[in-house]
């Protein structure tokens, strides 16, 4: 059922994107506007959480691998159905850290938030870090896929 429910979020977000619906005036864009120049070959989306991201940035360069760090079991699961469609994005289940080996990731509430930095006591984070849970996860450098 829950690859059933990504797989039709997907869809939706596939023809939302389509038609330019999704962030017009977004960072992304700007990005994609300064180096339309430029034959951009990889992008990185550290903390891809579910995909939607990579998938975007797929479309905003369609020559280059997107390469998708997302430490979350089930968040991963979700990029890795997209990449399943769309060959450019590589998932990687890890977390993207200056450092490698394991690390401690606190997973709040809401799990976009979840960071290697303690947010529990982080005003921008109240409501959030309730409660934030601690997981061991790996963790990787840009250096070592590049």
């Amino acid at each position: 059922m829950a690859h059933a429910l990504s797989s039709l979020k997907y869809r939706i977000f596939e023809k939302i994107a389509r038609f330019g619906f999704v962030r017009p005036f977004s960072l992304y864009s700007m990005a994609a506007w300064f180096l339309r120049d430029q034959e951009v070959k990889g992008v990185v989306d550290g903390g891809a959480y579910d995909g939607k991201h990579a998938y975007y940035l797929s479309k905003l360069f369609p020559k280059a691998l997107i390469f998708a760090f997302e430490p979350l079991p089930a968040k991963f699961d979700e990029l890795a159905a997209i990449s399943v469609r769309n060959s450019r994005i590589i998932p990687i289940n890890k977390a993207l850290s200056d450092s490698v080996g394991d690390g401690t990731l606190n997973c709040n509430a809401l799990d976009s938030t979840s960071s290697f930095l303690n947010t529990s006591n982080d005003p921008d984070c109240r409501g959030f870090a309730i409660r934030p849970r601690f997981y061991r996860f790996p963790q990787t450098g840009i250096d070592n896929h590049a």
